[in-house]
């Protein structure tokens, strides 16, 4: 089966399946309302043709205006990211990165004064020997 095959089929299915909903949908509400007095019968048709207008209404208005986003090119304007500074830490100290220290394997945190220093391995064993 061809992908353009799979794709008709699947999308007949869908139909198929959202039909048999309504049809489910709807034989529900009518065998609520014979179940309700003749009087709510008009309250009911109101509030149901209202509902799902208002449904069509909302998605036909969210699609649109997501439509008209992507053709402006307004998608992804903003950012709500925003990339995190590590100057200092929590405690107000200094934050102080060796120049070597994306090449290590090993890193150690130490304080000095008031800046906490990272440094590689080999680089804080050369300072303290």
């Amino acid at each position: 089966m061809s992908d353009s095959q799979k794709s008709l089929l699947h999308h007949c299915l869908r139909r198929l399946l959202a039909g048999c909903g309504w049809i489910v949908f709807l034989f529900e509400w009518l065998t609520v309302s014979y179940r309700t007095p003749k009087n709510e019968e008009v309250v009911f048709v109101v509030v149901l043709v209202s509902s799902v207008l208002l449904v069509h209404i909302s998605t036909w208005a969210w699609i649109t205006h997501n439509k008209r986003l992507a053709r402006l090119g307004g998608r992804g304007r903003i950012a709500r990211y925003v990339v995190p500074r590590f100057s200092q830490d929590h405690l107000g100290r200094e934050l102080v990165f060796d120049d070597q220290l994306r090449q290590s394997s090993e890193i150690v945190v130490s304080i000095v004064g008031l800046s906490k220093v990272y440094s590689g391995a080999h680089t804080w064993l050369e300072r303290v020997s």
